[in-house]
């Protein structure tokens, strides 16, 4: 929330108009967990479970122009600021990507830090924060480029092996390009 969200939604907006102009296919999503802890629960073979809905936004398909997303990627500061089950959401931007054409596949996330979701008291916390790792091992095994952005946290180095911390503007195009 706050200042993070709002260098979250420069980034992205600064980030398409980057991709646009140099014609480079593009889509631009957001997640968070949606607070309820009723029955949306998700399960893994490894003793994690969580409770807390998924909202996911697209605030870019990929068949929409930048023209036409703009007032889309303007409501970005609305639309999120809660708790975030990475692994889940990384997740599912990157099986999206996967059903994509191009050779070349570049995954970016823009986290604010650590992951944060509920989870049953009979869990594994352990393995729980371990599958937003497992997630990226297994995008990235595919081929597919991932990389964390630390938006004024630098959590993303203890879960992307491709990571770099964004703590303004001024310092997205070469903390961005060092990694693609």
């Amino acid at each position: 929330s706050g200042r993070k969200l709002g260098l979250a939604m420069l980034s992205s907006i600064c980030l398409a108009e980057a991709m646009n102009t140099i014609g480079v296919p593009f889509e631009v999503t957001g997640f968070f967990s949606d607070g309820t802890n009723d029955d949306h629960s998700y399960h893994d073979a490894r003793d994690y479970h969580r409770y807390e809905g998924e909202t996911y936004f697209i605030f870019k398909s990929f068949k929409d122009s930048l023209r036409e997303a703009k007032g889309n990627l303007a409501s970005i500061i609305k639309c999120c600021g809660y708790e975030n089950c990475d692994g889940v959401s990384v997740r599912w931007a990157g099986k999206r990507l996967m059903k994509r054409p191009e050779n070349k596949k570049v995954l970016m996330v823009l986290s604010d830090g650590y992951p944060a979701f509920s989870i049953g008291d009979d869990a594994n916390r352990h393995v729980a924060h371990q599958y937003l790792p497992d997630v990226i091992k297994g995008l990235s095994d595919t081929g597919m480029h991932v990389v964390g952005i630390g938006i004024c946290s630098d959590a993303v180095k203890h879960y992307y092996p491709q990571w770099v911390v964004l703590d303004d503007i001024e310092g997205l195009p070469g903390a961005v390009m060092s990694q693609v």
